[in-house]
């Protein structure tokens, strides 16, 4: 099972965030946690996913630390609602 977090983008998220979203949406190392990073847009946070990939020793450290700063960011905003999901 899975957790996404649901929050209030509009109040929530600063420009900053949204240009580093979708500069990681920009970049082809991020293809397959793209639909993930969309969701942002639309205030849904898929944590364990994204986690996963910041964790990813594979990629550049530069590209890492730029998810994990957006990860610990969004964590930091008021949640609305918990959806879990089974898979």
């Amino acid at each position: 099972m899975r957790t996404t977090k649901q929050f209030n983008r509009h109040e929530e998220m600063t420009p900053l965030t949204r240009d580093l979203i979708l500069d990681l949406i920009r970049n082809p190392k991020f293809r397959d946690i793209q639909n993930n990073l969309y969701g942002l847009y639309d205030g849904y946070f898929y944590g364990p996913k994204l986690q996963a990939k910041a964790n990813d020793t594979s990629l550049p450290t530069e590209d890492r630390i730029q998810l994990q700063s957006l990860i610990d960011t969004i964590k930091g905003y008021k949640t609305l609602k918990e959806i879990d999901w089974v898979i």
